[in-house]
């Protein structure tokens, strides 16, 4: 009777992962790219368990399909880091690096299925394989505590709530740490049963599954929204956050290089609303949002203009974010004291004379 019971709990779960997954990746209105993302990581999730379950009562099952499961857990990592990110940052299109990394490990995964799959290679599965697969799983999983550390520091200050994306962020992180363990702490035996996996999976299933049903806007889970209140004056810690994740930004995703991009807009991908992103910028920074953007499209007009010097300046300025050639020479004028032709001059003697 016991054995049933944990057959149906674990069954459950990966049975309506998979239907939940299909949800976000086909029938879900609004397709944002964290919900897209969501619903591959839970597809990929999904058939790793059900590998799991169908092999702990049947044990007879053919190899292909124990290591299908086990090369699912390739994705599922990137997937959770990219949905974490989307959400956080608010990317609304799939980053190239992101689509090659996972066609990367589609690459990977088929060479082992179709090379590999083989039973007598399942030592060599037990002794390389598998142990590198779980490392890069946890390795995606610290990465992604790391990027949603600023949501956990919020979690532990007083006073201060968490909004519907954050709670929902978090407990898929959970979620997934949990899994993960369970399933990492079974392969070096630790007095963990295998089926642990499954059944932690199920359990965070239907407990993130609440949020899904008493949530009457759920868009609002899978993109960052700014706070409700703009007179709300940003406490030390939350400022001091926001900075490091402004920095980020415009650091990873160069959201400057965006010429239409509106204080609103910036704001939106902080958490924050437009006045408290202005009033963070003057009290921490002594500069309004035109000139904080603008800096940042000048600095990085200056590296592009020292790395490669035949490019044209017209090019750099709308490369950086600059929306005609005028605003980008008064500009650069403004910030550097000197012309955009003049500052290529001095590059180009500087690295003459270095030759000499």
């Amino acid at each position: 009777m016991a054995d049933k019971l944990v057959f149906f709990i674990s069954t459950i779960g990966w049975f309506n992962g998979l239907l939940l997954s299909a949800y976000f990746l086909f029938f879900y209105k609004n397709r944002k790219l964290s919900g897209l993302l969501f619903g591959a990581m839970l597809l990929a999730l999904s058939l790793r368990v059900a590998k799991s379950v169908i092999w702990w009562f049947y044990p007879q099952l053919p190899v292909i399909w124990v290591q299908l499961g086990l090369v699912a857990c390739l994705f599922i990592g990137p997937l959770l880091f990219y949905f974490l990110k989307a959400s956080t940052f608010g990317i609304k299109e799939m980053p190239a690096r992101w689509s090659y990394t996972l066609v990367g490990y589609a690459i990977v995964s088929l060479v082992l299925l179709l090379f590999f799959s083989a039973r007598p290679y399942y030592p060599i599965w037990r002794q390389y394989i598998i142990p590198f697969i779980y490392l890069q799983w946890f390795i995606y999983i610290i990465v992604s505590g790391w990027l949603i550390r600023p949501v956990v520091r919020k979690l532990i200050r007083k006073g201060v709530s968490l909004q519907p994306n954050e709670k929902w962020v978090l407990g898929i992180y959970i979620g997934s740490l949990v899994t993960a363990t369970a399933y990492l702490l079974s392969y070096f035996d630790i007095k963990l049963s295998y089926i642990a996996g499954p059944i932690s999976f199920s359990v965070l299933l239907y407990l993130n599954s609440l949020i899904l049903l008493y949530r009457k806007r759920t868009d609002e889970l899978f993109q960052s929204e700014p706070e409700k209140y703009a007179n709300k004056k940003l406490d030390a810690q939350l400022a001091s956050d926001s900075l490091t994740k402004l920095e980020e930004l415009m650091l990873s995703q160069e959201v400057h290089a965006n010429p239409d991009l509106k204080l609103n807009d910036l704001a939106a991908l902080l958490n924050l609303s437009g006045h408290q992103l202005s009033q963070l910028l003057n009290e921490r920074l002594g500069k309004n949002f035109n000139t904080y953007i603008n800096e940042y499209r000048i600095r990085r007009a200056c590296e592009i203009i020292s790395k490669d010097r035949n490019l044209k300046l017209e090019a750099v300025g709308y490369e950086v974010g600059f929306n005609s050639k005028s605003a980008f020479f008064s500009a650069f004028k403004k910030y550097t004291g000197k012309t955009p032709n003049l500052f290529k001059q001095e590059q180009i003697q500087s690295v003459s004379g270095s030759d000499l």
